[in-house]
């Protein structure tokens, strides 16, 4: 016979099943609406064209695994045999999905959209200990990270990055999964190199601070039980390191277009002050480094406390990439943007959340960021009501598919996702789509002309001429060519393309005089 407390005890068992199933369908179902969105906006909103190019501008049209290509940019620098002009490893990762699927602008941005998404679930996970909402808060500040939401539109690797990063960070300090979880560990810090700059100098950070922590001592790090597995680490981030240098020295056509590149960057390069002024002197910007500041402060008052060493490799990737974006001189928030799924576990893991002053220290650290991420979201929904849902891109691809048809079409950067989606292997850019230094300009608006000849296509963005990203740029790197397009002949039609970020406007010219860049 069940007694009366036996069967309440069964009832409130079943009651707790009953709760449990309704928030995991709850919480799936608000990932999936965050996927959606993400991926909409950026369909909806259009990409920093600059860098979705050398992002995936490689695989465009790859024809296998590792067929890395720079598009649309004919034989110049080599740029139709090898890909050297950036980071690899986000392409290399694509190659092997375009033989199946190919270049459409709206699956990249689900592919970045699942990345977020599933970074966002693994720190919501990662995360349980904290109680209470404060797990769905961490969850939430993940997804509603504006950088990373700029990522995604920009088919950048940092949400690919973050969902390394954090499984390498968990990897190295949960004990219960480092059984049969080294290899793991290696092969992830093989890949980070590959995918992002920040994949260079983070995972030594989290090595120096072990070694730190035990004092440089032998003897204190053997007797670590994470020894084993920063061993696997430090292998795997070496041999990915050396693969990388490989990979750039030994091609010698992929190693002047990589130098070309850094050649660019260089006049670009900034003060410490000026850094620390443009990534952090703005309302987002002094919220982030609160983040970035909150596990170092906490790390000083509770390094006595259990689990103190776990906290501290958990900060040192992201403490180390910010770093090492101001210490370059070339300050870019999106690189520390791979770092946030990280951060915000080490906030939630810091031993010092328990005490009277962490604590609430800790709740107006990520509750802050939770409100600025919802109040940036907020103000996407009103821009996307406003433009009732319609996107440019399809106008886009359909202007380039038209003059594609009649010959060879020369575009502008803005229009390189709509020729690759539309399949146009013809196309070729009237100048070099990224920042690049005077003469490597004109040796590439030489190179592109050369193949020109009269009655081919030229669609001259007229309404924003300095085709590409000035972020961060003097003005000296915003004079993209050294040819007046309007001087090559008569202006056939002019389109004017609407979209939410504004309105483009197209002139079609049809070249008549070839030019003759000296």
């Amino acid at each position: 016979m069940i007694s009366e407390t036996g069967f309440e005890g069964g009832r409130d068992c079943r009651m707790d099943r009953v709760i449990d199933w309704r928030v995991k369908a709850g919480g799936g179902l608000l990932l999936a609406a965050a996927f959606v969105w993400a991926a909409w906006y950026a369909w909806l909103s259009g990409s920093v064209i600059t860098d979705s190019w050398q992002s995936l501008g490689p695989v465009a049209f790859a024809k296998h695994p590792f067929d890395l290509r720079g598009s649309f940019l004919g034989s110049f620098d080599g740029f139709d045999q090898t890909w050297g002009h950036h980071w690899p490893g986000w392409a290399m990762f694509r190659s092997f999905l375009q033989p199946w699927i190919g270049f459409h602008p709206l699956f990249e941005f689900a592919l970045g959209s699942a990345m977020l998404v599933g970074g966002a679930a693994a720190v919501g996970r990662l995360s349980h200990h904290v109680g209470g909402i404060w797990p769905w808060i961490a969850a939430a500040v993940v997804l509603a990270w504006p950088d990373l939401h700029v990522a995604v539109g920009m088919m950048r690797p940092e949400p690919f990055a973050g969902v390394l990063f954090l499984g390498l960070a968990w990897l190295v300090t949960d004990r219960e999964s480092a059984k049969g979880g080294n290899l793991l560990i290696a092969l992830l810090a093989f890949c980070l190199p590959f995918v992002h700059v920040v994949g260079v100098v983070a995972p030594p950070f989290l090595i120096g601070v072990w070694m730190l922590w035990h004092r440089l001592r032998w003897q204190r790090m053997r007797a670590d039980g994470m020894f084993v597995r920063i061993v696997w680490l430090m292998a795997g981030w070496f041999c990915g390191v050396t693969g990388l240098a490989v990979w750039f020295l030994g091609d010698a056509t992929r190693f002047h277009q990589f130098t070309q590149n850094l050649a660019a960057q260089r006049l670009s390069y900034h003060s410490l002050l000026t850094g620390f002024r443009l990534c952090y002197g703005n309302p987002f910007g002094m919220l982030m480094l609160a983040l970035w500041m909150y596990p170092l402060v906490s790390l000083w008052f509770g390094r006595r406390e259990s689990g103190a060493l776990k906290f501290a490799l958990w900060a040192a990737m992201p403490v180390g990439a910010a770093l090492f974006s101001l210490l370059a001189h070339n300050p870019n928030r999106l690189h520390v943007a791979a770092l946030v799924p990280c951060m915000v576990c080490a906030c939630c893991r810091s031993p010092w959340n328990t005490s009277r002053f962490g604590k609430p220290a800790f709740r107006a650290v990520v509750g802050g960021c939770f409100v600025y991420g919802a109040a940036f979201q907020g103000n996407r929904m009103i821009d996307a009501w406003r433009t009732r849902g319609v996107s440019a891109r399809p106008a886009s691809q359909a202007l380039v598919e038209r003059w594609a048809s009649q010959g060879r079409v020369f575009i502008p950067c803005s229009l390189w996702e709509a020729a690759a989606a539309a399949g146009v292997e013809n196309a070729r850019f009237y100048t070099f789509p990224n920042v690049a230094t005077p003469d490597c300009r004109r040796d590439a608006e030489r190179s592109l002309f050369a193949s020109c000849a009269n009655g081919d296509i030229l669609l001259y963005e007229w309404s924003q001429r300095q085709v590409g990203s000035a972020y961060f740029r003097p003005e000296a790197l915003m004079r993209l060519t050294f040819v007046d397009p309007l001087s090559l002949g008569p202006v056939l039609d002019e389109v004017t393309i609407q979209g939410l970020d504004g309105t483009r406007t197209y002139r079609v010219i049809r070249i008549d005089h070839p030019p003759v860049i000296e």
